[in-house]
């Protein structure tokens, strides 16, 4: 049998640091950094695929969704996995 550790990050300077090296890291981090708008807008300015390990709530934020759509015209959609969340994020944000 294989037991997996998982790591969960709940310093807020750990997850600072580890998403600042690395967006995907952002998976890691604790329900609440999660919900960190600082910490999800520097993930996303490395990649819009973060979205994915947003809040709900920050899925929801205009200004985190149009940040995605940003990053959508300058990929010219390359990542269709943040194409599609843009647009599942979308209908809740009007």
């Amino acid at each position: 049998m294989i037991y997996l550790k998982i790591l969960v990050f709940s310093s807020s300077n750990q997850v600072k640091f580890a998403v600042s090296r690395c967006w995907s890291a952002l998976q890691y981090a604790s329900l609440a950094l999660r919900n960190d708008k600082a910490i999800v807008m520097d993930a996303l300015a490395q990649s819009g695929d973060a979205l994915k390990f947003a809040s709900d709530e920050l899925k929801a934020d205009r200004e985190v969704v149009l940040v995605v759509c940003s990053l959508i015209d300058e990929l010219v959609l390359v990542s269709f996995s943040s194409f599609a969340c843009v647009f599942s994020v979308l209908p809740t944000v009007y």
